[in-house]
């Protein structure tokens, strides 16, 4: 039978956002399922490959804190209802003289639905200060979405789109910067696998440098959307393939001072 998935339902629609420069802060353009819970463990690795749910994560540098949070599953209804077990962690790269440079939060499916087939009905859009790609369109088989945010005040882009991973890295002692831009991509098909990856930068993220054809909203970098595009390739190849393997895109930071955002 048919199941409707309404996981990607709003993504990228109708974005509204505060500006008071030089501060920002993100207001709710879109809306979230609050999928994190208690935080479960925290581990400092070396290794870079991690499991999440049936992906495997594989980054391209080392020294990767990973923070675990519970995961009660993504829930879906139509014909049927029920729920994908999926799983949720929290990766923190920071070198010791600095606050994190790069949190990225990633939820995936342990797998998909044993019968049937998922149904999607997504809204991919771009706004006047959110860039995003994607498919929009009633009753498909797949959603994908990649949302690509200016730079903000870091406690507001959390609490909107990783409203507990603040409280999380704060008790674990985490140095998160004052401002971040935001990269998030997500992809499900049409059996109910999952992956979903929202990496918050701190302005030292150098991207990838490529030229991007796509008016931009402002404050949005190129180079972020570029590295976005090579992150979606990567998300949505790690829920089609048998493997479930996830090459990140190469993380490179401008190690000069960098004037953040003041309060």
């Amino acid at each position: 039978g048919r199941h409707c998935g309404g996981v990607f339902d709003g993504a990228g629609r109708g974005a509204q956002t505060q500006m008071n420069k030089p501060k920002r802060h993100i207001a709710p353009f879109i809306r979230i399922a609050a999928f994190f819970g208690v935080c479960l463990s925290v581990t400092s690795v070396c290794a870079a490959e991690f499991d999440v749910g049936r992906a495997t994560m594989v980054f391209p540098t080392e020294g990767w804190r990973v923070v675990q949070v519970d995961d009660k599953g993504r829930a879906y209804d139509g014909e049927v209802s029920g729920s994908i077990q999926s799983e949720t962690k929290i990766f923190v790269y920071q070198s010791p003289e600095s606050a994190a440079e790069a949190v990225i939060v990633v939820r995936g499916s342990s797998g998909g639905m044993s019968n049937g087939y998922m149904s999607y009905s997504p809204s991919c859009k771009n706004s006047d200060e959110v860039y995003a790609e994607g498919n929009s369109g009633y009753d498909t088989g797949f959603a994908q979405c990649l949302i690509v945010l200016p730079l903000y005040m870091a406690p507001s882009v959390l609490e909107k789109l990783a409203p507990q991973a603040e409280r999380i890295l704060k008790d674990q002692g985490v140095n998160v910067p004052k401002a971040v831009s935001t990269v998030w991509s997500q992809y499900a098909n049409s059996n109910g696998t999952f992956l979903d990856v929202r990496a918050f930068f701190a302005p030292s993220f150098a991207g990838h440098d490529a030229s991007v054809d796509a008016k931009l909203p402002s404050g949005v970098l190129a180079q972020n959307v570029a590295w976005g595009r090579l992150l979606t390739q990567a998300v949505r190849g790690s829920v089609n393939s048998f493997s479930g393997k996830l090459v990140f895109p190469s993380l490179e930071f401008k190690r000069q001072k960098l004037a953040l955002l003041q309060d």
